[in-house]
């Protein structure tokens, strides 16, 4: 039984793997968008992102369970505790565990200068509105007119010849 459920972890943890390859995927495609300053696309990378996310959280809760499981039947607290293979493909086990840790923190360093990058792109759309606004004030101040909506009065010359 203990070999059953090992081996069920192992297709978890496969199953994991693929879709955090295409999440890693998303991720450095959604570095490329920001650095492209292409907000259409990245609206739907975030939205890809999200799904695999969840099917992630489906398949962690199911490993979980299981792993609980199999602990308790061993009598471990810890997979990293076990150093021999009390269960057929139990090192395997601890590989692709490892496997899908090693590449989590590579995603999560792609995310992290992905937020630098959209905060940088924030500022920059930040200093563009502000502009747009002064530019706006200055053509509405500009653009009025002389006449009875306007609080000031028209400056007349009056040229005298001499």
């Amino acid at each position: 039984m203990n070999e059953e459920i090992v081996s069920y972890l192992i297709r978890l943890s496969e199953g994991k793997m693929v879709l955090i390859q295409r999440l890693f995927d998303l991720t450095d495609e959604q570095q490329r968008t920001l650095k492209e300053e292409e907000m259409d696309k990245l609206n739907d990378l975030i939205f890809q992102k999200k799904e695999i996310m969840d099917k992630i959280d489906v398949l962690d809760l199911e490993f979980i369970n299981k792993l609980e499981n199999l602990k308790k039947s061993l009598g471990i607290q810890s997979l990293s505790d076990v150093q021999e293979e009390p269960v057929a493909g139990f090192k395997v086990l601890k590989s692709k565990i490892q496997q899908v840790y090693l590449m989590m923190e590579k995603i999560q360093q792609l995310d992290k200068g992905n937020q630098q990058l959209m905060e940088l792109n924030l500022t920059k759309v930040k200093k563009e509105l502000k502009n747009i606004k002064v530019g706006k004030k200055a053509t509405k101040e500009y653009g009025k007119g002389y006449g009875k909506d306007s609080m000031e009065p028209p400056s007349i010359f009056i040229d005298k010849k001499k």
